[in-house]
């Protein structure tokens, strides 16, 4: 059985295909296969595949999907391996942060566990007491990683989201689901009550950093490469198109809560 090599370059965002390449470029099936999906390029006696903008674990399981169902045994580097360990460790922790999120929606939480978020939430939200609803569903956002809340208007949304962030942020530096500052994408006019309830929930103000169109695309990018961005950023919807790739940058090298305000518009 031909043998294909899988190794990753990091730094480039490419992924090299080495081994029983003139095997792979025989096989017509196989061929057509990496010609439309993954676009190869050949390079000495190997296949270039750049990663682009799609994810490169999506990447390699399409390049795994193609060796496995035209019969190429699949050989892995140590890059390309830890590449897929840390992807099966984040989706082993986020299984187990989702069950836990499923517990706590069906109101079947542990009790000591919510009475520790609660005591949390009440010395680091000084200003604010959330109703006990509230508290739960700011102790189910806390644990979801990822969650949707499309109460009525006046049910107290942006105060359960920092809630939620207040016990985050107060969590320490190693914990993993510590926060260092939150992202809100919403319209413009949801920039000013946002600041404005941090002040009510927190007792004082916050150091905010608005993405606006007075500000140059420049400013913007250096902005979220900087290694001290503030601890409330806003962003227009508008704003994001032309600012992913930074975004994406800047989600990744930060401890961010990220919020989608006015999501269902």
């Amino acid at each position: 059985m031909a043998t294909v090599t899988i190794d990753i370059d990091s730094s480039k965002n490419e992924i090299y295909l080495s081994g029983d390449i003139k095997a792979l470029q025989r096989h017509r099936f196989a061929w057509r296969y990496a010609r439309d999906y993954l676009h190869p390029t050949l390079d000495a006696n190997r296949l270039v595949v750049k990663v682009g903008e799609d994810d490169i674990v999506s990447v390699l399981s399409k390049i795994h999907e193609m060796l496995v169902k035209y019969g190429f045994e699949e050989a892995r580097s140590d890059s390309s391996e830890k590449v897929l360990c840390d992807f099966f460790e984040e989706e082993r922790k986020f299984s187990a942060f989702s069950e836990k999120a499923r517990h706590i929606r069906n109101n079947e939480c542990d009790v000591s566990d919510f009475q520790e978020f609660v005591d949390s939430v009440s010395s680091n939200l000084p200003a604010r007491s959330l109703y006990p609803l509230q508290l739960l569903s700011a102790y189910h956002l806390a644990f979801s990683q990822n969650a949707c809340n499309f109460s009525v208007p006046g049910a107290g949304k942006t105060s359960i989201v920092y809630g939620a962030y207040a016990y985050l942020h107060a969590l320490p530096e190693e914990n993993p689901k510590h926060v260092d500052c939150l992202l809100i994408v919403g319209p413009l006019s949801s920039f000013g009550p946002w600041e404005l309830e941090y002040k009510e929930c927190f007792g004082k103000s916050v150091c905010a950093k608005r993405l606006i169109s007075g500000l140059s695309k420049e400013d913007k990018r250096d902005y979220l490469y900087s290694k001290t961005p503030a601890e409330l950023t806003l962003i227009s919807y508008a704003s994001v198109v032309s600012l992913k790739d930074d975004l994406g940058y800047f989600l990744r090298y930060n401890k961010v809560m990220m919020v989608l305000d006015e999501a269902h518009k």
